[in-house]
């Protein structure tokens, strides 16, 4: 049976979370839960983006459609 281990790689070199202080446990729990919220706004703004480009797009059309009637008349 292996024995498992709780490493964890900062800034390119293995640490053993065992090892860490409370405040090092801590400070790393942070450091997660910052990096998904992060995330979570990088996913969120896509959506966003997203959405507001397919708005922009659309009042474009609309004032475009009334630029050429205007220009018809």
């Amino acid at each position: 049976m292996t024995e498992e281990t709780n490493v964890i790689n900062i800034n390119g070199k293995e640490y053993d979370a065992a090892s860490f202080s409370s405040e090092q446990t801590y400070l790393v729990a942070q450091l997660k839960d910052l990096q998904a919220t992060i995330e979570q706004a990088k996913f969120h703004l896509d959506r966003n983006q997203a959405a507001f480009d397919v708005f922009f797009k659309k009042l474009m059309e609309t004032l475009d459609a009334e630029a050429e009637q205007a220009a018809a008349s």
